[in-house]
């Protein structure tokens, strides 16, 4: 048996490459069957995604063979030892070829891949390995091919963990914090309405942890987001940039590379960061990862797993429909978080951690129903959703306190929106206008003694404005300072907004805008609302009028005036709105799935 040529025969190429291929592809249903994805398929749909598979990657090594023929200007071999040899050999590192360009494609490559997809692919890699190299009788007779293949493993490996790096952009410590420097917990809460929580006159009992924080906390009563969707009024918090600025207008746009982050900045001075979320809207898809060393949005797993693979051939031919899990509640959120409080490490800390559950579907657990007497059913079950992120919040605090961190740790728990339920006709949904419930936001700070000029030491309520962005300069100005300096950061003043708060929303072709001042720094809280797009005014007196039931805009004509006046300037100043809507029917179809669209 002649044993001395290796020239893969082409048919034994590609029976190669789709046997590759279908492993691939029976792989992937059996991690979709593991993973926390919603499936919609048969037996059928799994055996054509396995099929499809098995195709594609045959179809693909049939074509690089035979242009490696045609370059070699030699025909196909005879069916004999050395073929079989290279043949699989290379049928394999065809097929992996073809799956790495697959992935690597622009429309499918995420902005980090996941770990447990980079385990799984690297596994994979191992096994076609393994069967080449040691089933019998076919055995690689010459270094090369195994060189080759190695060399092909090695180059797959780092492209993978190049693009998985890629978008945390983390370098060295720029610099040592002092000894003393406070850490940050971040604690964000999406679409949590300021008046759920005792401390702001909310239903007795509903958040009995947050109400324990506000008691060593200083407590913001006029704290206001600017705007009312969670990834802009994110992307403000940790930039410090209206979203005009930053560019993050709505849902899906992703946070740009050039405004420096509250994470990167810490990083930058020797801070440990770390991360924990709980909704696509803030993953590391869309940048928010910029600057933690850690970063945790494993509600993605299923996705990234998708997105690497054929699934997304079989979903276009209409064969099978899996959606990976966009958001998870607080039991899966505030355990990891935990996890990495226990990590011990040298250095000061900042750790982020996002809970989703207010948001719709209202969908808290049994336990957790029923806890206030509202007339409607879906109010009773935000609640619900209020009451049960309050108990992880409370047990994310007690690891905190239990590992000895508490007192030297600055902790922020803050809303990044609110929520309508049911003012202005506007039901269980926010993002679409700028009235109190979806503005108006919960904001606590508990810090160290002396730290930023804030104190503990009893509850204490400022009622000046207070914008969202504002934080950013307020806790950068203050964490790792020196302490003995007694020109140390700033105070509690960078955070007030001074007479004067802006905001703005936008759904489709709505755009309304508002600005909170006093009309003559003494007179009351007033409030105006424009519709850029009508030029529909309304002037709202929040003290005299909390609920914005009364438009003064007619009877106030001078005060009106002054603010539209206000409005107009600020947004003059402020850069165009950028063509930020998601394009990409992928995006669109996660956004709609998370209720945006």
């Amino acid at each position: 048996m002649n044993t001395g040529t290796h020239q893969p025969s082409i048919i034994m190429f590609a029976l190669g490459a789709s046997l590759t291929g279908g492993l691939i592809g029976a792989w992937e249903a059996a991690a979709l069957a593991a993973f926390d994805v919603e499936l919609t398929t048969s037996r059928i749909g799994v055996v054509l995604l396995v099929l499809a598979a098995f195709a594609f990657a045959g179809a693909a090594a049939l074509l690089a063979g035979l242009v490696f023929a045609l370059a070699r200007r030699t025909r196909p071999g005879r069916f004999i030892l050395g073929e079989r040899t290279a043949g699989v050999t290379f049928a394999v590192a065809a097929a992996l070829l073809f799956y790495g360009g697959y992935y690597l494609n622009a429309n499918v490559l995420p902005a980090k891949l996941h770990p447990a997809s980079l385990g799984a692919d690297a596994a994979l890699l191992a096994v076609c390995w393994l069967l080449v190299r040691f089933a019998p009788p076919i055995k690689v007779r010459r270094r090369w091919p195994a060189a080759a293949f190695a060399l092909l493993l090695a180059g797959a490996v780092a492209v993978s963990v190049a693009a998985a790096g890629s978008s945390l952009r983390l370098g060295p410590p720029e610099t040592s914090p002092p000894k003393d420097a406070a850490n940050l917990l971040l604690i964000t809460m999406d679409t949590t309405r300021a008046d759920r929580l005792g401390t702001y006159g909310g239903p007795p009992g509903l958040t009995p942890n947050l109400d324990r924080l506000a008691a060593s906390s200083v407590t913001f009563a006029r704290a206001y987001c600017p705007m009312p969707l969670t990834g802009p009024s994110h992307a403000a918090l940790l930039t410090g940039l209206t979203p005009r600025e930053n560019g993050v207008v709505q849902n899906g746009v992703p946070l740009g590379a050039d405004p420096p982050t509250m994470a990167e900045v810490l990083r930058s001075r020797g801070y440990r960061t770390g991360a924990v979320v709980a909704a696509f809207t803030v993953s590391s898809k869309l940048g928010f990862a910029r600057g933690f060393e850690f970063f945790d949005d494993d509600f993605a797993a299923a996705d990234a797993l998708s997105r690497l693979t054929f699934l997304r051939l079989a979903g276009s031919l209409g064969v099978i429909d899996a959606k990976a899990r966009l958001q998870r509640p607080a039991d899966e959120v505030t355990p990891p978080a935990i996890r990495w409080l226990e990590n011990p490490v040298n250095r000061p800390f900042f750790l982020w951690v996002h809970y989703f559950d207010p948001h719709t579907p209202y969908e808290p657990p049994d336990a957790y129903r029923g806890l206030t007497d509202a007339e409607s059913a879906q109010v009773r079950l935000y609640d619900g959703e209020v009451a049960f992120m309050d108990a992880h919040v409370g047990q994310l605090l007690a690891a905190l306190h239990d590992l000895g961190l508490r007192e030297n740790t600055v902790v922020v728990a803050v809303a990044d929106h609110g929520e309508s339920l049911g003012e202005h006709d506007y039901y269980y949904d926010h993002g679409r206008y700028v009235y109190e419930p979806c503005m108006r936001v919960p904001l606590l700070v508990a810090a160290p003694p002396g730290f930023g000029g804030l104190t503990r030491a009893a509850i204490k309520i400022e009622h000046d404005l207070v914008a969202l962005g504002t934080l950013y300069d307020f806790l950068l100005d203050n964490l790792a300072a020196d302490s003995s300096d007694p020109a140390r950061g700033g105070d509690e003043s960078t955070l007030m907004a001074g007479d004067v708060v802006f905001g703005e929303s936008l759904e489709g072709d709505l755009n309304y805008r508002m600005v909170i001042s006093r009309a003559d720094g003494s007179s009351p809280l007033y409030k105006l609302v424009l519709d850029a797009g009508t030029g529909a005014v309304e002037l709202y007196d929040l003290e005299a009028d909390p609920g914005e039931t009364q438009n003064l805009a007619r009877a106030s004509l001078d005060i009106t005036r002054a603010l539209l006046k206000r409005l107009e300037e600020h947004f003059a100043a402020q850069p165009p709105l950028p063509a930020g809507a998601p394009a990409d029917a992928d995006m669109m179809k996660k956004l709609h799935s998370l209720g945006y669209l």
